[in-house]
């Protein structure tokens, strides 16, 4: 009841407030509504004097001289660069024309430097020296339908980029509604959506020069294989199983927007079959499987299909392994199969999904591990869904599950904070342990802090 009545409250004030704004405002929105409509008169005059001019039509025949360059794949390189308060960074695009059928674009990114307030406020520990080493490249091959489709959709967000200024300068009193209106892809736009999705177009290749502090992951050779499975309810789920030949499997469950195949991930798995056979997953709406993400309400059908597929490969022991909303489902799915379980571990799950302080996109949550998780491919592939479907919530079935279960949690993790972990920790009755490592953040980003140190507790905790 104090929790509502104080909503109230908050409420009340903010349209109190806003109440008074306005008030206030009313004259002085009357008289910027005269400023735009001048202003859109000189620009209207300007436009229309620009219009007859030759100059304008040459302009015009240049731009479609380069759309059509774009078109044809001559080859073109842009680059631009930005200092803002420190942060120095910039991009690279090099259209390399035909090669094999296909038109090369690179585009390749580019920091020297985060800035030291961006670096105090966010308490990023990586040097201007190693982060200048960063460079990202995003490789599209198009073939000439592809390129058409690009180009197409260029031309349709120019065009309506156009339409929106014609209709400022038409009638100004528009500026704050349009500025406002959430505007949907055109139908050209969502032909290049596809495609990039698609991924036979689009990917994503390591810095030409690495460094072992970001790109620790990328010197490995895995050898394992993609496998598909179908659940109860016909959604396909894509799997990495790495066979050694060991007597226990690990499930590896990703949380919310990464996949079997992010680059921690996959140098996860490699580190931990020197132990284990590794089985790492993603769930619907993620990578390579099918279907909608519903962020725990059904994804424990595709958890229990994988355990399914590892049972039937006779281990001795199964263990599973999750992270964020994966070790949310890690318990979920373990309490139903107890028995058919060895062992859990879970890292940075929620009690509640309706209680995750919801700061996954909190320029905190992202920001410090962005130079070890710049995948964009991966972010392409997910396709989220119904986020209000009821969900089991984990803390209310924590004391049924029967197996040993290790709760781990970042100390600083900004988006599932840490007394959820150990309130599940405090709450479960199994035999279970609880750690918590200092100075890091959320699920997988522990591993990237703490690489030997995680494996380690990892092990020692499914060996002993």
């Amino acid at each position: 009841m104090k929790k509502i009545t104080n909503l109230i409250l908050a409420i009340a004030v903010i349209m109190t407030l806003q109440n008074t704004t306005n008030a206030i405002q009313t004259k002085a929105v009357a008289e910027q509504n005269k400023i735009n409509q001048n202003t859109a008169k000189q620009a209207k005059i300007m436009t229309d004097e620009v219009a007859n001019s030759s100059f304008d039509k040459k302009f015009e025949t240049l731009s479609e001289k380069y759309i059509n360059n774009f078109r044809t794949c001559e080859p073109l390189h842009i680059n631009q660069y930005w200092d803002v308060f420190g942060l120095k960074f910039g991009f690279k695009l090099d259209i390399n024309g035909w090669n094999a059928d296909k038109c090369s674009y690179n585009f390749t990114g580019k920091f020297d430097s985060l800035g030291k307030d961006i670096r105090d406020v966010f308490e990023i520990p990586i040097s201007d020296e190693v982060i200048s080493k960063f460079e990202p490249i995003i490789k599209c091959d198009f073939t000439k339908e592809e390129l058409n489709i690009l180009v197409d959709a260029i031309i349709a967000r120019n065009k309506r980029n156009q339409d929106q200024i014609n209709r400022i300068l038409k009638n100004p009193d528009d500026l704050y509604s349009i500025a406002m209106k959430k505007e949907k892809l055109t139908p050209e736009e969502e032909k290049l959506i596809k495609v990039l999705v698609g991924g036979k177009s689009l990917y994503y290749t390591k810095s030409t020069r690495t460094d072992e502090n970001i790109y620790r992951y990328d010197k490995f050779t895995i050898k394992m294989k993609e496998i598909f499975l179908k659940t109860e309810d016909n959604i396909k789920i894509a799997i990495n199983y790495i066979n050694n030949e060991k007597e226990s499997v690990v499930i590896i469950c990703p949380g919310w927007f990464m996949t079997k195949d992010s680059k921690p991930f996959l140098k996860m798995s490699n580190d931990l079959s020197k132990y284990f056979d590794i089985i790492t997953m993603d769930f619907r709406g993620h990578g390579k499987s099918s279907g909608f993400y519903t962020f725990s309400a059904r994804e424990e059908s595709d958890l229990k299909t994988v355990i399914d597929y590892a049972k039937s490969n006779n281990y001795e022991q199964i263990h599973l392994l999750g992270f964020s909303l994966g070790g949310a489902l890690v318990l979920l799915q373990g309490e139903k199969t107890s028995n058919e379980i060895s062992k859990i571990i879970t890292v940075s799950a929620p009690s509640e999904f309706y209680k995750i302080e919801n700061r996954m996109y909190s320029p905190d949550a992202w920001i410090p591990t962005l130079f070890h998780k710049f995948e964009p491919c991966r972010w392409l592939t997910i396709r989220a869904g119904n986020p209000f479907l009821k969900k089991r919530k984990p803390v209310d079935i924590i004391q049924n599950i029967k197996c040993p279960t290790l709760f781990i949690a970042g100390e600083k993790d900004p988006t599932v904070l840490p007394w959820h972990t150990k309130k599940l920790h405090d709450k479960a009755t199994c035999r279970k342990a609880y750690k918590l490592f200092p100075k890091t953040r959320h699920a997988e980003d522990i591993y990237l802090d703490y690489p030997e140190e995680f494996i380690k507790t990892c092990v020692n905790w499914l060996k002993d």
